[in-house]
């Protein structure tokens, strides 16, 4: 080994990046697909208060989307580039959602139209914001949310196929306990403790 890989700098109290979790560095990210997917939920719940909300989240993307891109900009023109076309970019998007809550066209699409058009629409942003910010970790993002758009679809109409699989589990694991219950006899439902114990 050489002096410079055993010569580390770091500032007291702090990791080397190598010893950092690795969860840490992909916070931001969860965080994405995390507030997407509830936001498409809070939509179906309620559609006029949701629209803060998707005002709110291209915002913090676009905030995402320039601190990834950050450290490929090398100096200050190329910074000031990232900046003003990942807000071009968000700008355009947040516009585009918000046509969905436009009286005229909720009419015409109930809510769950609407919170999973506005979910692929974010994907569809977040996608082309990756590319832009050359972030491979928001693409990823971006196919995660666009993959879930199915899902959800498919998970709302199926409920009632499902409810069948979910009570013979519940059952299951109610039968299960009772077994393991019956097999342990009497010793293992009397209390641990006697009066005298207190």
């Amino acid at each position: 080994m050489s002096e410079d890989s055993l010569s580390v700098a770091t500032a007291p109290g702090t990791r080397p990046d190598n010893l950092r979790p690795w969860w840490r560095d992909e916070l931001p990210y969860l965080a994405m697909l995390v507030l997407a997917v509830v936001g498409a939920g809070y939509t179906s719940i309620a559609p006029h208060a949701s629209a803060i909300l998707w005002a709110v989240l291209p915002v913090a993307f676009a905030a995402i989307c320039i601190a990834a891109g950050w450290q490929r900009a090398k100096n200050r023109p190329q910074r000031w580039r990232l900046i003003w076309t990942q807000g071009l970019h968000w700008g355009a998007l947040l516009g585009c959602m918000q046509l969905l809550f436009l009286p005229r066209v909720q009419d015409m699409l109930n809510t769950n139209a609407i919170g999973l058009a506005l979910l692929a629409l974010l994907a569809f942003g977040t996608f082309l914001a990756g590319v832009h910010a050359a972030s491979w970790r928001i693409c990823a993002a971006a196919v995660v949310m666009a993959v879930a758009v199915p899902l959800i679809v498919f998970v709302e109409q199926s409920a009632l196929l499902l409810l069948p699989l979910e009570l013979l589990l519940v059952a299951a694991v109610v039968g299960f306990i009772w077994w393991r219950r019956r097999r342990a006899g009497p010793a293992a439902s009397a209390p641990a403790w006697r009066d005298g114990d207190i």
